[in-house]
């Protein structure tokens, strides 16, 4: 079974509460972006609070925040985000650079 942030979301949008569709809107929204986003970030990104972002993973089948991040981060598709994110930021040497 598919058990990725996008597919959970799909199946308790219907059940999700206000605060929660609106984070998960913002999640959706962001994509592989997620990674750059703190608990406490992504909470005021979304205009939730801290408890809702704990309380809206939770309640997708994670044990904290960082588990999602974490299978974001192994989806095939995050490498080359990853290093599009460091190249902005400068931080490989131009010649490093794909």
């Amino acid at each position: 079974m598919d058990n990725n942030l996008h597919t959970r979301l799909r199946i308790l949008d219907s059940q999700l509460s206000r605060s929660e569709r609106r984070l998960a809107e913002v999640v959706s929204r962001l994509g592989n972006h997620l990674l750059q986003y703190s608990a406490i970030e992504l909470a005021e990104y979304a205009q939730v609070s801290q408890s809702t972002v704990t309380r809206f993973f939770r309640r997708l089948g994670y044990k904290h925040y960082r588990h999602a991040l974490k299978e974001v981060l192994s989806s095939p598709k995050v490498g080359s985000l990853l290093v599009e994110y460091w190249k902005n930021l400068m931080l490989l040497p131009e010649t490093d650079k794909l």
